[in-house]
C-alpha cells in the first residue's frame, strides 16, 4: 500500500514499523524477506528502497529494533528510531493502514 501512495503520488509515505516489522531494519535479513504472493514486487529491501526514492519516511520503535537486532551497523541508516510518540504525533491527519 505505501508503494501505491508513493507511485502515485497521493501524498507522503511514512512507514513505522513495530513488532515484527522491525525486523525489515535489519541489514542482514532484510534482503532475504520476500512474499511468495507479492514476489514480482521484489524481496523487502527493493520494495522499501522504492518507497524511500519516492521521498518515503521509515521508521521503527526502538526496542523493537532492539530485540530483532537492528541497531548499530545493522540498521540501515535511512530508518529512524522513532517511538510510539512519533506515531502518536502524526497519525492524526494521515491516511492509515493496519496490517
Amino acid at each position: 500500500m505505501a508503494q501505491t501512495v508513493a507511485d502515485k503520488a497521493l501524498g507522503k509515505v511514512h512507514v513505522w514499523m513495530t513488532l515484527d516489522g522491525a525486523d525489515l531494519v535489519n541489514k542482514k535479513k532484510t534482503e532475504r524477506i520476500e512474499s511468495p504472493i507479492y514476489k514480482k514486487f521484489g524481496n523487502a529491501l527493493e520494495i522499501m528502497k522504492k518507497i524511500k526514492d519516492k521521498g518515503g519516511w521509515f521508521g521503527v520503535c526502538p526496542p523493537c529494533a532492539e530485540y530483532f537486532g537492528a541497531t548499530g551497523g545493522d540498521k540501515y541508516d535511512w530508518v529512524e528510531l522513532a517511538g510510539g510518540d512519533y506515531l502518536m504525533k502524526n497519525i492524526q491527519d494521515a491516511w492509515v493502514l493496519w496490517i
